[in-house]
């Protein structure tokens, strides 16, 4: 595992530069993956422009599993392959996403 991992990421790393593949593997081997609650999505795309660094910080980890359970509740607003994915869940920064409450429009 370790040397599939060197030779999948490391050695593939770049400063500055992302890599959709990557963060498909780094996701797979860690079970989860980030999404960004609809309430977030102004917020986020001016942090993009003005604090890359601050935008990544609005994004929230969730397992495989509780994406599937998003998906099937009609809850993923934006499509998989979209970066982020943005979903429908409640979002406080006390309690965090609220997977199984109803969003507040």
């Amino acid at each position: 595992s370790r040397e599939e991992f060197t030779a999948a990421c490391l050695a593939q790393l770049r400063a500055f530069q992302s890599s959709q593949e990557l963060t498909e593997l780094f996701d797979k081997m860690f079970d989860g993956t980030e999404v960004l609650p609809h309430s977030l999505q102004d917020e986020y795309k001016s942090c993009l422009r003005d604090d890359p660094l601050r935008a990544s910080e609005l994004l929230v980890p969730i397992s495989f599993r509780q994406l599937g359970m998003l998906r099937r509740t009609g809850k993923v607003v934006s499509l998989p392959k979209e970066d982020p994915i943005v979903v429908q869940a409640p979002y406080t920064p006390e309690r965090g996403l609220g997977l199984y409450q109803e969003a507040q429009r």
